[in-house]
């Protein structure tokens, strides 16, 4: 694996710019709600489903409180037994993109979940995906302060700016089109019929997580 030196330069908006829509399209978290939402990330990221009375217990925030934001927030998965399977990108079921993190396997809803991840979590994390154009294998180390790994090295990210704020079918409308690819010139084959489409570095995948998690919930960390 070779180390990220500097990111692949590929055409895309400015992080700026994308970071404010992302943000506009998100649930808007006052103090209370940004230390329940790091708390339900950081609980799942134990890698058992989450269930409200240990939310409660950890965070500090009254059981109906609780119970009320997670009722009210999109993109809030649970199983069975009613427990958190599913939260804002971290999830337990398997998808196309793997996260483990602590000697725990979790995977994510998009490739760039896992870019803003490590540093919510505060915690490297090896990252396993694929690119859909090529069929090859990418794999990442992610760590709180950037990307220090990634194979293959011309590797890049398809996205989308948010034209409406996130509902729970975030995963069909945004996720499914948020993916890594092999090389810009993959990238480019597999945007050729997604004019809504662009390309973005790895490095800038990682500065929008970062502005977009200090703007949410930076407050909380």
């Amino acid at each position: 694996m070779r180390a990220v030196t500097g990111g692949v330069r590929v055409p895309g908006p400015p992080v700026g710019e994308l970071a404010a829509a992302l943000i506009a399209a998100s649930p808007e978290l006052d103090p209370t709600g940004q230390r329940l939402a790091v708390t339900v990330y950081r609980s799942l990221a134990e890698g058992e489903p989450v269930d409200e009375d240990l939310l409660v217990e950890r965070s500090g925030i009254a059981a109906a409180e609780v119970a009320r934001a997670l009722d009210a927030w999109p993109g809030v998965f649970r199983d069975e037994a009613g427990r958190i399977v599913g939260f804002w990108g971290l999830c337990i079921p398997r998808t196309a993109h793997r996260f483990r993190v602590g000697g725990r396997e979790l995977h994510t809803w998009c490739a760039w979940d896992t870019l803003f991840l490590a540093p919510l979590l505060d915690r490297v994390a090896e990252v396993g995906s694929h690119c859909p154009d090529t069929g090859r294998d990418i794999s990442l180390t992610v760590a709180p302060t950037g990307i220090r790994t990634v194979e293959p090295a011309q590797a890049v990210l398809s996205f989308l700016r948010p034209e409406r704020e996130w509902a729970d079918d975030i995963i069909t409308t945004f996720c499914h089109h948020v993916l890594f690819l092999a090389s810009p010139d993959a990238g480019a084959r597999w945007l050729a019929d997604r004019p809504d489409g662009f390309l973005l570095s790895l490095d800038e995948g990682f500065e929008l997580g970062r502005r977009f998690i200090h703007a949410r919930v930076g407050a909380a960390l």
